[in-house]
Parts: structure tokens; sequence; C-alpha cells
């Protein structure tokens, strides 16, 4: 029989599964994939412990309230003993570890683009509509006050058929960094950098990163592809399928 409350109350709503392995997570948070007890679909979980776990809760919120089809929607979220909730009925006493936040997106529609740049680079005018989508959706949040900070290539999915492209946990992650800069100036030139970056890749097929990536030693699969050919693996999401043309650019 379990005794811990709080994975009783976690289980209770999701089975959890795997971690996924994104980098810049802070301590005390991680990303998870899951499968809904109430619906049986696969999904993502953004978990915050401690200290950083009201904070987040509180970004979660205001990052609801974008609508922005560009970014991955949060689905649902859960605080458990919240100390400002004098009632809270999923209160399981007061932990040491503090509250926890646990945050539910849908499971990404389309692979990330980390496992297309793997073939090299794309072509110009792929490169500039993907990046530029992204960026819209970024200012798009940032209307709202509310920006990512962490966006890299494992964050942004590109779905080559459709064109669409999406962007996970805008606003959750540096508020899970407790003691991170959010302000405005320096959110918004790291998130700026951050396409530029990604822009950059996406055109070389290298990485402006001066720090070596670490070696691939296995498979390490959340998003489950399309093709069977293709494998990705550890946090760089390296691919083993053949060399393939670049998608054709976004509609619009």
């Amino acid at each position: 029989m379990s005794t811990n409350p709080e994975q009783d109350a976690l289980h209770a709503r999701w089975t959890l599964e795997g971690r996924i392995p994104l980098s810049g997570v802070a301590d005390g948070a991680v990303w998870r994939r899951a499968r809904s007890v109430a619906t049986g679909e696969s999904v993502v979980l953004f978990i915050v412990r401690g200290e950083a776990a009201l904070e987040a809760a509180d970004a979660v919120r205001r990052a609801y309230l974008v609508e922005e089809p560009r970014l991955l929607p949060v689905r649902e979220i859960v605080v458990l003993d919240d100390p400002r909730e004098e009632s809270d009925t999923t209160s399981t006493g007061a932990p040491e570890d503090g509250p926890t936040t646990v945050v539910e997106y849908p499971m990404p529609p389309a692979p990330p683009l980390a496992a297309l740049l793997t073939d090299g680079p794309m072509h110009p005018e792929t490169a500039r509509a993907i990046i530029g989508e992204a960026a819209t959706g970024l200012e798009a949040a940032r209307r709202r006050g509310v920006r990512h900070q962490f966006l890299d290539s494992n964050r942004v999915f590109v779905d080559t058929r459709s064109g669409g492209v999406h962007i996970l946990g805008i606003g959750v992650e540096a508020a899970s960094h407790p003691g991170l800069d959010r302000s405005r100036e320096v959110a918004s030139f790291q998130d700026t950098a951050a396409l530029v970056a990604l822009l950059y890749r996406a055109l070389t097929g290298r990485t402006p990163s001066t720090t070596a990536p670490a070696p691939c030693r296995g498979p390490r699969r959340w998003w489950t592809p399309t093709s069977p050919r293709t494998s990705i693996c550890c946090a760089t999401w390296c691919s083993t399928s053949p060399p393939r043309t670049s998608p054709r650019p976004p509609a619009g």
C-alpha cells in the first residue's frame, strides 16, 4: 500500500511514464510522459516541486490566457499542498519539500525541430518560414507579458505536412527557476537570441554554441515518429533515418 499521499494524488489523474530529457530544466522540476487515467490519452506533464511550485502555477495561469495556436495549450493545472488554499481538497498535508505544481499539455502533434535538423541545413525559405512561425507565437505571448527564456530545438515542433509550428513550455519553465532574472528586457533578449540561434542552425546545419553536445548513448524516445525508419534518442533527438529533402515551408 502506498504511503506517499502526493504520489497517490498524481496517480489518481495520470499514469506516469518516462522522463523527457530536455536541457535547462530547473532543480526540483521534471518533464514527463504520462497517460490520462480519465481518457487514456498520452500527455506531457511538467512537475515542479518546492519553493518555485507556486510561482510556476501563477505563471501557467497567465500563459493559459494567451490564445495562440502556435503555443501548445495547458490542458490542466493541479497544485498539491498549496498553503494558500485553506480548504484545498487536493491537500496531502504539509510535506517537507513544499507544494507541487503539475501542468498537463497535449502530446506534441509533430516531431521536434531538432529531429529535422539532423538531416543537415534546410532550404532558406523553409528555415525562414519555420522560425517566423515560432517568432509569431512568441510575440503573441509577449503581448500578454509571457515569455519563454528556454526556447530550443527540442521545444519547437514542426508538422512537415501542414507546416504547423508548436512551442512547448511558454512561461512556466522560467518561473520554475528560483532567482532567475525574468525582467522584460532580459527575457525578450533571450527569446530573440534563441530564435536567431535556431535560424542559424537551420541555415547552416551547425550550432552557434561553443560547447560540444554530449554523445548519444542509446534510444531515449518520447515522441512517437510517424515513420518506422526514424529513431530519436537522447536529449538531442539523434535521428537514424536516411537523409531526406527539407519539408515544405509552412503555409502563409
